[in-house]
């Protein structure tokens, strides 16, 4: 009873991978169109691996083209292969060391960067203070000068109002002047007449005496 029910289970079994492997077939079959990794221009030599290449055939029997692999053989490659595996870790724990040194690098060069900002800013910062001093220097030579241009009008002024001043006494002293130069001219003028008055009376007193 046993064998003949584990029979029917078998043979649906069988139809089932035989089906099974043939919808694979179908649906791939159904794709638009096959990918080719090789139109990628990816610059890696792999190996290929076809499933297909690989199958065994007849579930039953020893179908498989693959090579035959002692359990030895099998144990020394793998033990091989899990060793290149940490070979390769190591490589990848370095890898991620160099990535940490060229990050770490990267934020070192950024700091530079900042502190090249702050020298930059330092350093206007600098020029601004000296074109503030040129200023306030330009405005306190600026205000000398005005001072110095308030006090030349203060002693312009001055020397106005003295001229100012010393006008009528000047006109004063030029009429004094005419007044005596008039003064004289009458005394002049005086003492011309009485010469002459006197000169006739003396002629007449000698033409009177002849």
């Amino acid at each position: 009873m046993a064998d003949t029910s584990r029979k029917p289970r078998s043979r649906r079994s069988d139809v089932e991978l035989s089906g099974s492997s043939s919808s694979p077939q179908h649906s791939t079959s159904s794709l638009p169109a096959a990918f080719d990794l090789g139109a990628v221009e990816h610059g890696l030599n792999y190996p290929e691996f076809d499933p297909n290449a690989h199958f065994a055939n007849d579930l039953f029997t020893d179908s498989s083209p693959l090579p035959r692999t002692s359990k030895a053989d099998a144990d020394a490659a793998c033990t091989s292969i899990e060793e290149k595996r940490q070979t390769l870790r190591v490589a990848q724990g370095n890898i991620a060391l160099n990535q940490d040194v060229v990050n770490t690098g990267v934020a070192f060069q950024k700091f530079v960067g900042t502190v090249i900002d702050y020298s930059t800013a330092k350093v206007n910062n600098h020029s601004k203070f000296i074109h503030y001093q040129t200023a306030r220097t330009n405005l306190e030579t600026a205000q000398v000068k005005w001072g110095q241009a308030q006090e030349r009008l203060y002693q312009e002024q001055a020397i106005l109002d003295g001229m100012v001043e010393m006008t009528p006494l000047i006109r004063e002293e030029w009429e004094q002047k005419k007044a005596l130069k008039h003064s004289r001219i009458a005394d002049l003028k005086q003492s011309v007449f009485e010469a002459s008055a006197k000169l006739d009376a003396d002629v007449r007193q000698l033409t009177n005496a002849v």
